[in-house]
C-alpha cells in the first residue's frame, strides 16, 4: 500500500520516479527538492547570483535583503 502524504506532490522528482514505478530512498546521499525551492533557485541564478553582506552591487543588495528576510521568517517560525 503506498504511503499518502500531503507533501509528495511538492517534489517533482518524486512524481517523475513514481510514473516509472520507482521510489526514491537515498535521502542520505541527495535529498529531492520541492518545486518552491527549484523556483527560488532558478530566480536567484537567472537574476544575478551574489554573495550576501559582501557585494557593493545591486544583485548583492537583493541577495542580502532576501537572506535577512529569510532569517526573520525562520526566527518567527521557530518563535526565536
Amino acid at each position: 500500500m503506498p504511503l499518502l502524504s500531503p507533501w509528495r506532490a511538492d517534489f517533482p522528482a518524486i512524481a517523475a520516479l513514481q510514473r516509472q514505478g520507482q521510489t526514491y530512498l537515498d535521502n542520505a546521499a541527495t535529498t529531492q527538492k520541492p518545486q518552491t525551492l527549484i523556483d527560488a533557485l532558478t530566480h536567484y541564478y537567472t537574476n544575478g547570483a551574489a554573495n550576501v553582506h559582501r557585494a557593493q552591487h545591486l544583485p548583492g543588495a537583493h541577495a542580502t535583503q532576501a537572506f535577512e528576510a529569510s532569517r526573520i521568517k525562520a526566527a518567527h517560525w521557530l518563535n526565536a
